[in-house]
Order: structure tokens, then sequence, then C-alpha cells
């Protein structure tokens, strides 16, 4: 398969651009093992989050088809994959837990695919405060962290702001 057509898959499963400066191997690899967790057999995916130390909760797969319930444990997996990446971009995975986390990662691909006004919006909405220049990072900055505290516990939240 051309490294192109990996790429396009990489992009397309939501998984995080950095990694793909990794060897083409390893790119394949990932996507092989997405493949294989939205083709084996449910109790199979489970038997792969226990080995990943993931949560199992059978009250909370309640009223979930099992493609949702599929959905959110490959969704778990992908972040313990990509968990020390997340870290370093300043996610705290260990509070916010794999869920919540790759709900802060989408937010935060959402903000990085907008124009530099459209971020200027997000962060300040109908209020014009901020200088001119201020730069993209900064917004990017903000707007993640006002993602990750939006998803946090309370207790979580209190100790943040300490």
């Amino acid at each position: 398969m051309p490294l192109e057509e990996l790429q396009e898959q990489w992009t397309a499963a939501g998984l995080p651009e950095e990694e793909l400066a990794e060897s083409s191997e390893r790119v394949f690899a990932t996507l092989k093992k997405l493949l294989v967790w939205s083709n084996i057999d449910l109790p199979l995916l489970q038997d792969e989050c226990r080995r990943a130390d993931l949560p199992i909760d059978a009250d909370g797969a309640k009223g979930q088809t099992d493609e949702q319930l599929r959905s959110s444990l490959m969704t778990q997996l992908r972040v313990v994959r990509f968990r020390k990446l997340y870290e370093a971009r300043g996610l705290p995975v260990e509070k916010l837990g794999a869920l919540k986390t790759w709900d802060v990662v989408a937010s935060t691909e959402r903000f990085k695919a907008m124009n530099d006004e459209e971020l200027r919006v997000a962060y300040e909405g109908k209020q014009k405060f901020l200088p001119p220049n201020t730069p993209r990072e900064s917004l990017l900055r903000f707007l993640t962290d006002v993602a990750v505290w939006d998803v946090l516990s309370t207790e979580n939240l209190l100790e943040v702001a300490k």
C-alpha cells in the first residue's frame, strides 16, 4: 500500500499527525490494529481493553448498541496508544479518562482547522478585546485549556484552579 494511502487512512481515523513522522512500519502496524479492532468479535475487543487496563463497565454499556460499545472501546484503546503524545500536548489523560481525552483531542483538531478570524471568534465571542497580533498558538492553547476545563470533574477543576 502506498505511503500516501496510509497517511490518508491515518488522518481519516483521527490519529495524531505527529505520529506520521514515525516509521511507515509503525504507522502500518497502528492502522492494522485499528482494522483488527473494527472487525474482531466484541468479547475479544473487551479482552484487549482489559489487557490495556481499561475499565469495562458492563452496567455502563447497557442501552448501547454493539456498535456504540465497539466505538467507545476503540476510542479508549486509541487514547492508550497515544497517551504519551497527548500528555506531551498538556492533556491530563489520567484525570480526564480516555473518552473525555478523545473529546478534547477532537476539539483541538477543530480549533487547528480554523482560520485566525474563526479562532478569535471562538476565543472572544462577540467581544473584541484581543490585540490584533495575538499569536495563533496562544489562542489554540487557551481554547484547548477551556476544552479540558469543560470536561474535568469539579474536584480536578478545583485542583487546577489552585
